[in-house]
């Protein structure tokens, strides 16, 4: 049957918050009622489309999105936690994982690994947000690495004598090596 567009957003808040449980809870929701695995999986890889392409422009998104007005604010609020990259991210991991549920006799168990995989989907972070002004990262760099130092020959090099015994001489074989 067709897939509750709330029970999306739902999944995808709940991939965004890290909820494994309730994704877990979700994946049982769908076997319980019936839905397809298959049809489920591209609904949540349209509407993370969907919260990528309100993420880029959010004026436009009205004519290039059919959703009311309610479903646009949930892009939006979906979209304000997370970046264009993690977007990207999700999408990637979706499609391949839509790849795998159609192609899998155990559909419900690869949604679930599908989603929990990407409920744990590393986060990017963008280095302004970490303290680094935009476009100044090699500046940076320059300034945090130090110059090394040129060697100085001048100064003769410190031996540290070891008053230790020696150590035993190699035991010699009876045999002759055939190189001798």
């Amino acid at each position: 049957g067709l897939t509750n567009r709330n029970l999306i957003v739902e999944t995808l808040k709940y991939i965004v918050n890290r909820n494994h449980q309730e994704l877990l809870n979700i994946v049982e929701k769908i076997s319980v009622s019936g839905q397809d695995p298959n049809l489920f999986v591209k609904a949540l890889l349209e509407e993370i489309r969907n919260t990528l392409i309100f993420k880029l422009n959010p004026e436009q998104a009205q004519s290039i999105i059919d959703l009311s007005q309610a479903g646009l604010n949930e892009l939006k609020e979906i979209s304000n936690t997370l970046s264009e990259e993690d977007l990207h991210l999700l999408f990637d991991i979706t499609l391949k994982g839509s790849n795998d549920v159609i192609r899998s006799s155990a559909s419900q168990t690869v949604l679930e690994m599908l989603l929990l995989k990407l409920a744990s989907a590393p986060r990017i972070q963008h280095i302004e947000s970490v303290g680094f002004p935009k476009n100044s990262a090699l500046e940076v760099n320059k300034q945090a690495s130090p110059q090394p130092e040129k060697a100085k020959t001048s100064q003769p090099v410190n031996v540290i004598k070891n008053n230790s015994t020696p150590a035993p001489a190699p035991v010699q074989s009876n045999s002759k090596d055939p190189q001798e």
